[in-house]
């Protein structure tokens, strides 16, 4: 009879509207260590479908002891053991499969499973392995928190890893729309002339065809919409195609967003089940012979970060596209179309020329191109190319291989020279810097290779042959790359594929040094001064001038006037290259009086928690100004992006009345 009822549920969500936090109270089984049945009736909470909101801030209430994770690919997740479309979700860890606990798991962390598989609603299952299916082995997670901008499960807040309480009656479900448990990919193939082609569907890593059986207009649209497309019509027939036949008897609804989300091979979602052969292999043709390549994207004047402005090619020309309301969604678009992962957008990104192709874009995230996503039509728009947009992908990535791998964003252009050699031995052996955004940084050694060594020597104007000498060391400031991998041809270092800018996992005595032929590349001896007076060590202006560099860039952002101190402003400074905001850890009145002296304002009154919803960097924490400082960057610090805090922790500022807010600008 349970089953029965979840099915019924199943079926039925389209007239059901569930209350969350409700449900939510009944999805945890109150002795599941002990695995009697709870009283409260079926454990299952269900968001309405396509309704699945996602939160628009963290959760403040984080565990002290809670795991977050900002860098890298999200560990691989799947829907096992699957009963009227409700499976146990599992997790690999460390190459190890494990299960994740029921406590604190909500439709937030469900919706955030479904779409890290490529499918769209989220319903949580509470004790999946009490009321259906226990899991073995470990189980990896409890008390998960996600805020929503995540790129996969393992990225939320939690416990730590395998540090749990619950046993596998706890095992956590999920429940996506349509029983979805993967978005199958689809491509066409064998195209002719009027752009109509085979449907070819991947499951179980293998390209196989669909049957036309039943095959209607409405599953045409399907396909024709998850390969980024418009319109689509059947053709019966096609054939010609080779290997499995996955589908047959599809029957879509017409507003799906994938293939496989449709009810097949008997309503039953039966990968291979047909009484097809492959003369009957369907066929489809999209509107304007679309194929589901889409408008070819690139990515532009990359920064450090591995975030670069999107331009896209439209009817044979490289045009930009508007920031106006260019959303998440739309960034993850663009990733997956280069083959690359995640995906956030960046307002204002700016520097493009010719068109502007786009505007007003919005996509659902499960297009496979940014052409076929809604917008304001092409060229028409009401930006400038201050507001080109530009995305970041996972790791810096710009284009994907296919195979798991990908080309990382090159270095801008930079002015004048953009590699040296520092700290020379006798032996002619120096450490590797390399300029990024007015900044001098480091290369990291693991994996470092005479191919990287040549590059890097023929870049100095040395032969192309270079000995490398790991755990050279000695640097300071930023290390800017590492995992580089030259082929040994290429003009520069800064254009090898490598992590992506600054993304590492060294110490400056991972630091790498190259030795060039007969000690070419080492710089001359600085010249010696012909006025030692000019260089007086006991003249103290000489020591303000060389001990403290000029202060980075400040400003005043999110500013309101509802203090009686003045107007009261979140606090951002900018650091290689990017704008970034300042911990509130014991920030005092002493710091937020340089803040104001340095954009022009007197007074200063901290405000702790001021608080931010942008995607920047966290730069400085733990400052501690004497008060006489020129800038905030002179004052002590725990270090550059080194914090323990979140956005809902950054600090303002109050300067004295007079002094506009929207008047203190950047200095």
């Amino acid at each position: 009879k349970m089953s029965f009822h979840v099915a019924s549920v199943l079926i039925l969500l389209g007239l059901v509207h569930c209350n969350a936090s409700a449900m939510a109270s009944h999805s945890k089984a109150p002795e599941q260590a002990t695995g009697r049945k709870s009283d409260h009736g079926l454990p299952i909470s269900l968001s309405p479908p396509h309704q699945q909101a996602l939160p628009e801030s963290s959760h403040p209430d984080l565990a002290a002891n809670t795991v977050m994770s900002l860098w890298g690919e999200p560990d691989p997740v799947r829907l096992v053991a699957c009963s009227d479309g409700c499976c146990r979700l599992e997790i690999n860890h460390n190459d190890e499969w494990g299960t994740v606990c029921s406590d604190w798991f909500d439709n937030y962390e469900a919706a955030m499973v479904c779409r890290q598989l490529g499918c769209s609603g989220g319903g949580v299952f509470g004790n999946y392995g009490y009321w259906r299916s226990r899991g073995s082995g470990r189980i990896w997670m409890t008390r998960v928190q996600c805020n929503g901008y995540e790129s996969g499960i393992s990225f939320c807040g939690h416990n730590g890893w395998g540090n749990v309480n619950c046993d596998h009656n706890g095992d956590v479900g999920v429940c996506c729309d349509r029983g979805c448990t993967s978005t199958a990919p689809v491509r066409m193939e064998d195209c002719q002339e009027d752009g109509c082609c085979r449907l070819e569907v991947k499951y179980n890593n293998e390209w196989g065809t669909v049957c036309d059986d039943g095959f209607s207009v409405r599953d045409s649209w399907v396909a024709c919409r998850q390969l980024g497309c418009t319109g689509g019509r059947r053709i019966y027939s096609y054939g010609g195609g080779k290997g499995p036949i996955w589908m047959d008897k599809v029957q879509c609804g017409g507003g799906e967003y994938a293939l496989s989300e449709c009810p097949f091979g008997g309503w039953w979602y039966q990968w291979g089940k047909h009484n097809c052969d492959h003369h009957h292999d369907v066929g489809i043709c999209c509107d304007g012979g679309c194929n589901g390549r889409g408008d070819p994207l690139r990515m532009a004047d990359c920064r450090p970060d591995g975030c670069c402005r999107v331009e896209i090619n439209h009817d044979g020309q490289w045009g930009t596209i508007c920031d106006d309301s260019f959303s998440e969604h739309d960034a993850q678009v663009v990733c997956k179309q280069l083959g690359c992962s995640g995906g956030r957008g960046v307002e204002s990104f700016g520097g493009g020329q010719g068109p502007i192709w786009m505007d007003e874009v919005s996509c659902s995230s499960r297009e496979a191109a940014l052409s076929a996503c809604a917008q304001n039509g092409w060229g028409r728009h009401d930006c400038s190319h201050s507001e080109d947009v530009g995305v970041c992908c996972t790791g810096g990535c710009i284009r994907g291989n296919g195979n798991g791998g990908y080309q990382t964003a090159t270095a801008p252009r930079t002015n004048g020279r953009d590699i040296r050699m520092a700290d020379c031995t006798e032996d002619g052996c120096c450490r590797v810097e390399i300029m990024m955004n007015g900044m001098w940084g480091s290369i990291c050694d693991i994996g470092f290779s005479e191919a990287n060594a040549a590059v890097v020597c023929r870049q100095l104007g040395c032969p192309a042959a270079g000995e490398v000498m790991k755990g050279f060391g000695r640097g300071t400031g930023m290390i800017w790359m590492d995992g580089v991998q030259c082929q040994g041809s290429e003009g520069k270092i800064q254009n090898c594929p490598s992590n992506g800018w600054g993304r590492h996992d060294c110490t400056h005595e991972d630091d790498v040094g190259v030795c060039c032929r007969d000690g070419c590349g080492v710089p001359p001896p600085p010249p010696v001064p012909e006025d030692d007076e000019e260089y007086d060590e006991n003249d103290p202006e000489h020591r303000r001038r060389v001990e403290i560099p000029p202060p980075l860039p400040v400003r005043l952002v999110g500013c309101t006037a509802t203090s009686s101190v003045g107007g009261c402003c979140r606090v951002e400074i900018k650091y290689s290259g990017m704008w970034g905001t300042v911990c509130d850890d014991g920030f005092s009145d002493a710091n937020a009086a340089v803040v104001c002296r340095q954009v022009g304002c007197s007074g200063g009154v901290s405000r702790p928690s001021f608080g931010s919803k942008e995607e920047l960097p966290i730069w400085m924490s733990r400052v501690s100004c004497t008060g006489q400082e020129d800038g905030i960057s002179n004052c002590k610090f725990a270090g550059w992006g080194k914090h323990d805090c979140a956005h809902y922790h950054d600090v303002g500022v109050c300067c004295n009345p007079g002094c506009a807010a929207q008047d203190a600008g950047v200095v």
